[in-house]
């Protein structure tokens, strides 16, 4: 029985060390230009410059509502917005009830190159 437990630990570490092992190789060729699982279209991508910034909605109805109005908002002075991420949610208790919903995002947008 023993020996069947060592067995199967060293199967599982040389799989293990296997699927860790073909990760570096796919991690690098993707990083070296090389085309293992790169994705077609991101190699097209024209070369960019982001800048990531948190923005905290609140709203008395739901998270979605908050996200929506920090994205709204932060739309209204930075153009180009790309994405957004939800960093954390948590809500404002007041008398044991919650009384508001806050998002924090963490948002992109592209810089202009100025060309």
């Amino acid at each position: 029985m023993c020996s069947v437990k060592r067995a199967a630990e060293a199967g599982r570490r040389r799989s293990a060390e296997g699927v860790t092992e073909d990760r570096r190789k796919q991690d690098r060729e993707r990083y070296a230009g090389g085309s293992s699982s790169v994705n077609r279209s991101e190699e097209a991508m024209p070369d960019s410059v982001y800048r990531v910034t948190e923005v905290i909605g609140v709203s008395s109805e739901s998270w979605e509502a908050a996200a929506r109005s920090a994205v709204e908002t932060a739309a209204n002075t930075v153009r180009d917005l790309r994405v957004a991420e939800v960093v954390r949610q948590d809500v404002v208790i007041e008398e044991g009830r919650i009384t508001g919903f806050r998002v924090r995002l963490s948002i992109s947008f592209k810089y202009e190159s100025g060309d």
